[in-house]
């Protein structure tokens, strides 16, 4: 029975097993048991690759139309009301984590065992990349959706002031609730990267984050990028679906890129990062495609810059 080993996490993470941080190792060891699965094969994977098919040809879904404010409002006002509720983490998975749902893993599609698969390598995930920021005094999350990242920053680091901004009203009041409810240093404001406010000020040495809100964006970046490259942060950490890490010679990739596309999902982050870094405005650290994501497309691809 296949399962995520600790050592394909860290080659998904780029790094050595030497130098996966402590409080990674423990998440692994605490979800392991959620990490199998089994490889779709055969005739059942023609059924899947047939259903992404026809799923693509008959999605309406665009990506940055008027009407997505309103689904992401009422999305993240139902997080929002179930953790004012249970007053509990998990009432902040988003929505779009579907228990059981096939994922793909590695070049294969697979079905995970547990209802928790990709929580659990969400955890583990989550402890690495977040590793990132521990030099810094200051973590701005923006597109913090329903908080899931800023309160496993505050957990991870209770010392630093961690700051969540979206552009939707909800997601900024979940924000500022977990500041009381966890007494900590967590704030929301209200940013929309379509149209930056230059009198938001990022303070000095901070970290800013990005997961799966670039995405959103429908490669309108630039206004965005702009406004990082002006306020100049200490570092820049993104965790997005990124089209330019697709091999057009494999099939499961094929798919993805057509999906991305017809969604309308930001391209063109990284010939962006590398056009500046060329003109000497900023250095690209890393890009680390982790190979792992829904049935349709990957969506936590890391790159990790800071402006010069």
């Amino acid at each position: 029975m296949p399962s995520i080993c600790l050592q394909e996490f860290a080659d998904a993470f780029g790094v050595t097993l030497d130098n996966l941080p402590d409080a990674c190792i423990s998440a692994y060891v605490r979800y392991m048991g959620d990490l199998s699965f089994d490889i779709i094969d055969g005739r059942q994977r023609d059924k899947v690759i047939t259903d992404i098919l026809k799923h693509i040809d008959a999605d309406t879904q665009k990506i940055g139309a008027p009407e997505r404010t309103v689904v992401w409002q009422e999305g993240w006002k139902e997080n929002l009301d179930a953790f004012r509720s249970e007053r509990n983490i998990e009432s902040l998975r988003p929505k779009y984590y579907r228990p059981m749902n096939i994922m793909r893993w590695k070049g294969s599609f697979i079905q995970p065992h547990s209802p928790n698969f990709e929580m659990a390598y969400l955890a583990v995930f989550q402890k690495w990349l977040f590793s990132y920021f521990q030099p810094y005094d200051n973590v701005y999350e923006f597109g913090c959706g329903s908080g899931i990242n800023l309160c496993e920053i505050a957990r991870m680091y209770p010392e630093k002031r961690v700051f969540g901004s979206d552009f939707v009203p909800a997601s900024v009041e979940i924000a500022n609730e977990l500041g009381k409810h966890y007494d900590n240093k967590i704030t929301g404001f209200q940013f929309n990267m379509l149209e930056p406010d230059y009198e938001r000020d990022i303070l000095p040495n901070s970290v800013i984050l990005t997961s799966g809100a670039l995405e959103q964006l429908a490669s309108k970046i630039q206004p965005f990028f702009d406004y990082l490259l002006d306020k100049k942060p200490a570092l820049c950490v993104f965790a997005e679906p990124v089209i330019e890490v697709y091999n057009d010679e494999s099939l499961l990739d094929v798919l993805a890129m057509k999906f991305h596309r017809k969604r309308g999902y930001t391209e063109g982050i990284i010939p962006w990062l590398r056009k500046k870094q060329d003109e000497g405005k900023l250095e690209i650290l890393k890009i680390q495609r982790q190979y792992i994501g829904s049935k349709f497309f990957e969506g936590w691809t890391i790159i990790i810059w800071k402006p010069l």
